[in-house]
């Protein structure tokens, strides 16, 4: 493993309730740190198992099973927040919306080194659009979203 990846080891036990469901949401619910298109990547890959065997993320679960997750995160940046200025258009304590300077990535580019503008600017946002829009919206959350 590199110094820009760490392991993650968790066990959750699907619930009765969740009986026909398929496993890839009853996962996300159990993990509802990760996202739902990363843990069926997951799945694909073998990392998460049921009660210890490899399932397809369609798969319906029966209820009491034993989900295991063994996956590898990757340390996608560690840029810090900068102090710039932004134009607010409106703020409050769950939504912040600003005006885009022209310019600033939504996501990392390939071929830049600098950190896109939600880590310059509002570090621990996620679910940024990937299209090219002249304002955004920001929920603001107290954990962040793997």
């Amino acid at each position: 493993m590199s110094e820009n990846t760490s392991a993650t080891q968790r066990q959750a036990l699907v619930p009765d309730s969740a009986a026909g469901r398929r496993f890839d949401a009853v996962l996300a619910e159990l993990f509802p740190e990760f996202s739902r298109s990363r843990l069926t990547e997951w799945i694909k890959t073998g990392a998460v198992l049921l009660d210890g065997e490899p399932v397809r993320p369609r798969d319906p679960v029966r209820g009491g099973e034993l989900a295991t997750l063994n996956a590898v995160l990757e340390i996608e940046t560690h840029a810090v927040p900068e102090d710039i200025p932004l134009s607010v258009l409106y703020e409050d304590e769950h939504v912040l919306v600003i005006d885009k300077p022209a310019g600033w990535w939504s996501i990392p580019a390939p071929a830049t080194r600098a950190a896109p503008w939600s880590t310059r600017c509002c570090s621990g946002t996620r679910r940024l659009p990937r299209y090219r829009v002249p304002v955004w919206c920001i929920a603001w959350t107290r954990t962040p979203v793997a």
